[in-house]
């Protein structure tokens, strides 16, 4: 049985629970998770492994531990301002980027906490926008807290006393008018383990294949069929069940039971859906890349999927023949680095996943106009232009407009690319 996260306690000075920060747990010595992996495991653990987790956590504030990746990546969408607190974790670095990031998070109603707060913290521009401050008990000395309780910015924000391991602690903090107290003095993390449970790969995929091509009515209009992405993920049940747990996770102020996949799926909406799905496939990989011995997801797999994603879409999206397959187009560009993230075959990958014929052809055989548009990615790749020229010849592309829509990919993906490289994915 695996030790799948933690929760600790936040109380009041009344001793009553108020919130709880969930904390990554992992028994294995070797475990180099990064911070982005580590959030990520928390979060899907404590959505899908955690039955009582809703009952539980109701009407109490969810503290989430976040690296510069993490604020700036969109699983904040998936998030709710009124139940999770967006902690920031001491190793962010506030450049100009990262604080409008927490201005626009604060404007959707987000409350912001700084994490392992002491004497010496040198950024103050992360005070002047946080909500929370976590005082740290333990590396500030009794002389550091009174003064830091002195400070005149310090009088508008909410005081945490954190790791208070004895009634000296917790005196002092009382005395000194915080609100909030956590550590040791009034309860160790509490530990959830179970085992993880991996979810079908193909089924994910063909959803999110779904997802990102709309179906049209009769009146010209697209729609996402919910009640055929439901029948899909009850295919799996691994994923039915994390597709409930989630949904339960995420809606628990809604008096609503669930009494099916559709249901689920319905409440969740295929906006949070799509988000999801992703970050569970991300967990996934990197799950089956630690089984095989591997720290770590290959960092420039990922870079090339990332930049390779955004380049199709950039491509194809304004593209009036070719903007009706961006979603197989999206996907083939994937899948085509599968056989090197997940360490499989290529031929047992597509076997696996029972791809559309389209998308299989493309693959396998180098068929159909998807295989050209991966064609066309691949040889940009590496900088064969005389083909990438004559392959936008036979798909009407405007060639002088590629290196631009390239340039343009790069820079969508810029500050995710720039966290992978200070992220030691590999």
């Amino acid at each position: 049985m695996d030790t799948l996260f933690a929760r600790q306690p936040i109380f009041t000075v009344d001793n009553k629970v108020v919130a709880y920060e969930l904390l990554y747990r992992n028994t294995k010595q070797d475990d180099q998770s990064t911070n982005f992996e580590k959030t990520i495991d928390v979060l899907i653990n404590a959505n899908t492994l955690f039955s009582n987790f809703d009952v539980e956590m109701a009407s109490k504030r969810i503290f989430l531990n976040f690296d510069r990746k993490l604020l700036l990546d969109n699983i904040i969408d998936i998030l709710s301002p009124r139940e999770h607190v967006i902690e920031i974790l001491e190793s962010v670095v506030p450049d100009k980027i990262i604080i409008n990031r927490i201005q626009q998070l604060k404007r959707l109603g987000f409350r912001i906490a700084l994490d392992d707060y002491t004497i010496n913290y040198p950024y103050e521009e992360f005070v002047d926008v946080a909500d929370y401050i976590k005082v740290d008990f333990i590396e500030n000395s009794v002389k550091e807290i009174i003064e830091l309780s002195r400070r005149e910015k310090f009088k508008k924000k909410i005081l945490l006393a954190e790791k208070v391991e004895n009634e000296n602690m917790h005196n002092l903090a009382v005395r000194l008018n915080y609100k909030l107290f956590q550590g040791y003095h009034y309860a160790k993390p509490i530990v959830h383990k179970g085992n993880h449970i991996s979810i079908n790969v193909k089924t994910c995929l063909d959803i999110l294949l779904m997802l990102n091509k709309p179906e049209v009515a009769a009146n010209g209009e697209k729609f996402v069929d919910l009640y055929k992405i439901a029948k899909h993920i009850e295919r799996d049940p691994v994923l039915s069940f994390k597709i409930i747990q989630i949904t339960n996770g995420v809606r628990a102020n809604l008096y609503v039971k669930i009494d099916s996949v559709l249901r689920a799926v319905t409440l969740l909406g295929y906006a949070s859906l799509h988000k999801w799905l992703k970050i569970l496939l991300f967990q996934e990989a990197s799950t089956r890349s630690k089984g095989n011995n591997k720290e770590n997801v290959n960092k420039e797999v990922i870079k090339s999927i990332i930049v390779r994603t955004a380049f199709v879409e950039n491509v194809l999206s304004k593209n009036p023949r070719l903007k009706d397959i961006l979603g197989e187009a999206v996907l083939v560009a994937m899948v085509d680095l599968f056989d090197i993230l997940f360490e499989m075959p290529m031929e047992d990958i597509v076997s696996s996943l029972d791809l559309s014929k389209e998308i299989m052809e493309a693959l396998m055989y180098d068929k159909g106009d998807l295989a050209k548009i991966l064609h066309l990615v691949k040889s940009y790749e590496a900088g064969d232009w005389d083909e990438v020229k004559n392959i936008c010849d036979e798909l009407s592309l405007n060639y002088s407009h590629i290196s631009d829509l390239y340039v343009k990919s790069l820079d969508d993906s810029k500050e995710v690319l720039e966290e992978l490289s200070k992220e030691e994915y590999a």
